[in-house]
């Protein structure tokens, strides 16, 4: 099973240079996803996927991972101590799932090793043993 996203989308718009066909400099604008979990995280991130083809501008919107919409960036810090606080309920939930799932694997384990020993043994050994008055 897949964790849940515990991250808040920051978007910035991104100019690319590129060299065209003809060997000239030229370059396109497009939109950049950050996932982090604040506004600094995002920003350090930001700066590390960059290089000297590209220039970032500031983020202009946000995903709130509470409801999935986008908002403007000035309303990021009105409302980042609700989103901190989904992100913390939601990284327990996710270490609560991911234990649950672990003692689920182990069990699956443990239960095909036992079905694989039982397979092991002969119809008559288990006659034998379980059913002696039979014999």
């Amino acid at each position: 099973m897949e964790m849940k996203n515990v991250t808040v989308g920051f978007i910035c718009n991104v100019y690319q240079h590129t060299i065209n066909s003809d060997g000239d400099w030229d370059g396109y604008e497009t939109q950049w996803t950050i996932r982090a979990e604040t506004l600094e995280e995002a920003e350090e991130l930001l700066w590390s996927k960059c290089n000297m083809h590209t220039e970032p501008s500031d983020f202009i919107k946000f995903i709130n991972p509470i409801n999935h919409e986008i908002y403007p960036i000035e309303k990021y810090d009105g409302m980042s101590a609700e989103i901190a606080k989904y992100l913390s309920e939601a990284k327990e939930a996710n270490r609560k799932e991911q234990e649950l799932l672990e003692i689920a694997k182990r069990a699956k384990e443990k239960f095909l090793e036992s079905l694989k020993k039982a397979t092991m043994a002969t119809r008559m050994t288990f006659l034998d043993r379980e059913m002696p008055y039979l014999a």
